[in-house]
């Protein structure tokens, strides 16, 4: 790919101080689908509405599973925007009807807008850089996660970490959800079944060494949860 031209005048280390990291690898478990088996569209996605020397930073692609259609996009190195960008799609099926946007510098998850209006589809990313995903009607839950994600954990510290399912285009899934089973190899949980919504309290041992742990939570009928805890 070219390089854009924005950053002509800048040096690497402007680049990098600019640049957050992402951290989408923490997304690949729940997005598993999308990892092994996503087909990208014949066309991309466009940015509508920006100048034309702009339009080679804001990038798009869109992807399809059995279960869902994901929207990755935004700058092309998650640079914050002034405002909102809206994307235009150039399909999605009808039975979507929602969008829900993965900030993947911080993991947040909200809801975004997905509009269909003169035969256009257009769904609005709110951050630098973000996954959105696109249900279907037969889309498992989502796990939503309250932890730690960017303060770090202590020796001999207990902290509460809140679950819940989330999944407004299939609100009857949730009342059939399965109890999940909870992970953290390394640390210590207060347990290792949970129903949802939950709490789990993490105690890192006075011996824990400083460095990564990986949170997992995962059952038969949502999608799994898989998070970068770290201890200093």
């Amino acid at each position: 790919a070219m390089r854009p031209a924005v950053l002509d005048d800048m040096s690497n280390e402007e680049i990098g101080a600019r640049t957050p990291e992402y951290r989408y690898a923490e997304l690949r478990p729940t997005l598993r689908d999308w990892v092994y088996h996503g087909d990208v569209t014949n066309e991309d996605p466009v940015a509508i509405g920006i100048p034309p020397e702009r339009a080679e930073e804001l990038i798009a692609r869109l992807w399809k599973t059995p279960h869902y259609w994901l929207l990755t996009a935004g700058h092309f190195a998650g640079w914050k925007q002034k405002k909102p960008t809206v994307f235009e799609l150039p399909e999605l099926p009808a039975e979507i009807t929602s969008g829900y946007e993965f900030d993947l510098e911080t993991l947040a998850l909200t809801p975004t807008t997905l509009s269909r209006s003169n035969g256009k589809i257009q769904v609005t990313v709110n951050h630098g850089f973000s996954a959105i995903l696109l249900p279907k009607p037969t889309c498992p839950p989502l796990i939503e996660f309250d932890g730690p994600h960017s303060k770090p954990l202590r020796r001999g510290e207990t902290r509460m970490l809140k679950l819940k399912a989330m999944a407004p285009w299939r609100p009857e899934a949730l009342r059939k959800a399965d109890a999940l089973t909870v992970t953290l190899p390394g640390l210590k949980i207060s347990k290792t079944k949970l129903n949802l919504p939950g709490k789990v309290e993490v105690t890192v041992p006075e011996d824990a060494y400083s460095g990564f742990y990986y949170f997992g939570a995962s059952s038969e009928s949502s999608m799994p949860l898989w998070r970068v805890l770290r201890v200093e």
